[in-house]
């Protein structure tokens, strides 16, 4: 790669400056003649250009002026400084064989410094972390393919593990269905997308409170309006928007009462089974109530259509031709 090279006699180390256009410093005490020496240190400060280290501590710079009140701020940052250092030595150490790896390591020891008593910030010669980079030089062993395929594998099925544990089954129940002696209606409410609320009794108990209390303040009301003000309910209680609440409507009428309401239409149930005008019923089906019945051997099917107060409007029927 091509880099622009100076020379500074203000600093004690070598570095690179800039973002868009980063340039290498050297300190003008640097002994030019020894090339192993500058080959070395060239190589470092071009892997920090071509990996755009600059960039990751521009971003941390930005962190600590933000946050410059948070120690665990400047920790990263020294801890930052030290990971990108170890990064560019082992991709030096990857294009250079035993020999050039030791007298690379020759040349962090012979740009040592003593380390300041009071230095608050990263120093990537000071003895203390040369010392440090050394040992990991010695100790450095290329990996190979397949450890490094195995590697990346592992933590491919760990991450995949992980966030599948993390995550709850979605389930849409809420609560109970719910009625009141005033209302004709029953209510029950499911959600229509994750509040991440947690499955208890407690959760079930508060939604039930919340439209047990709707039917009590509304008895007289229509299914469409117990739909709204049910949901608008739910939304205060757990803090969402009433969309995020599916309502299901139900009749409030005992046996006794909804057969009454049959037989003023000609629909009879007697036997475990229904007539219609005196006609076999194959299939009767009547949302509202949640009644629903199949007989294989019926004449006519009987649909029930309800308004909004739940009162039979229109009987549908169907002849079953043979």
């Amino acid at each position: 790669m091509r880099a622009e090279v100076y020379l500074n006699d203000q600093i004690q180390g070598p570095l690179v400056s800039g973002v868009l256009r980063p340039l290498i410093f050297l300190p003008a005490s640097l002994d030019f003649r020894d090339p192993e020496l500058l080959r070395n240190i060239l190589l470092h400060e071009c892997a920090h250009i071509r990996r755009r280290d600059n960039l990751m501590k521009l971003a941390a710079l930005l962190a600590l002026c933000i946050h410059w009140f948070n120690p665990l701020v400047w920790l990263m940052i020294n801890w930052i400084s030290r990971d990108l250092e170890e990064a560019c030595d082992e991709t030096v150490l990857t294009i250079l064989d035993i020999q050039q790896r030791q007298s690379y390591a020759r040349a962090l020891i012979q740009m040592s410094r003593k380390r300041l008593k009071f230095a608050w910030n990263y120093c990537a010669f000071s003895r203390n972390e040369v010392e440090r980079r050394v040992r990991s030089i010695a100790a450095y062993k290329p990996l190979k393919k397949i450890m490094t395929a195995g590697c990346l594998g592992l933590l491919v099925c760990f991450t995949m593990i992980t966030a599948a544990a993390a995550q709850t089954p979605f389930s849409p129940d809420l609560s109970s269905m719910c009625s009141s002696a005033d209302s004709r209606f029953m209510l029950e409410a499911e959600l229509t997308r994750d509040l991440n609320l947690p499955s208890t009794q407690e959760i079930r108990s508060r939604a039930d409170q919340a439209l047990i209390q709707v039917l009590r303040e509304n008895p007289q009301d229509g299914l469409n309006a117990l739909r709204e003000k049910a949901a608008t309910a739910l939304a205060a209680e757990f803090h969402a928007e009433p969309r995020a609440f599916h309502i299901d409507v139900y009749l409030n009428l005992s046996e006794e009462k909804l057969n009454q309401e049959y037989r003023e239409h000609e629909l009879i149930y007697d036997h475990e089974r229904y007539t219609y005008q005196g006609k076999k019923v194959r299939v009767m089906e009547d949302k509202m109530a949640g009644r629903y019945s199949m007989q294989s051997d019926g004449q006519v099917d009987v649909y029930i259509e309800r308004d909004d107060r739940g009162e039979i409007v229109k009987v549908k029927t169907y002849i079953v031709k043979d």
